[in-house]
């Protein structure tokens, strides 16, 4: 459960940095 977040939470942090 938490990995789905944390997961999500990279990929939305990490989507603008490109």
């Amino acid at each position: 459960m938490m990995k789905i977040l944390i997961i999500v939470v990279l990929l939305v942090v990490s989507y603008p940095a490109y």
